[in-house]
């Protein structure tokens, strides 16, 4: 893909107030958290608090609408949080998993420039 000559040609992707989704942003994975860290911020009422022991794996997704997540076996104790004040919306879920593994996203889009 390096080679090709279109890998350093920008690509523009839709402007979010003409998003139609889902489509999943990114993913990581949470392997060790220091809980007493936490105690130095001081929680809003926008904020997302995680309550899941480590490992788990976060997942974002942008969404046009209001969805709602299937069950997977793969997500235990999974937790959504829905942030309806944004456009377009955005799913956060937080689930563990086992071993090490990244999970794969809900909704990727395979986009034809990335390999």
């Amino acid at each position: 893909m390096r080679n090709s000559p279109d890998f350093n040609i920008k690509k523009q992707r839709t402007p979010l107030d003409e998003f139609i989704g889902p489509e999943s942003i990114t993913s990581f994975n949470v392997l060790d958290f220091i809980a007493n860290d936490v105690k130095k911020y001081q929680v809003k009422p926008e904020d997302i608090v995680i309550d899941i022991k480590t490992p788990y794996c976060v997942e974002i997704i942008l969404t046009s609408k209001e969805i709602t997540l299937p069950e997977s076996p793969e997500r235990k104790n999974a937790q959504q949080f829905l942030k309806r004040d944004l456009s377009p919306m955005m799913i956060i879920e937080a689930f563990n998993f086992d071993g090490r593994r990244l999970v794969e996203q809900r909704f990727r889009i395979r986009h034809p420039e990335i390999v």
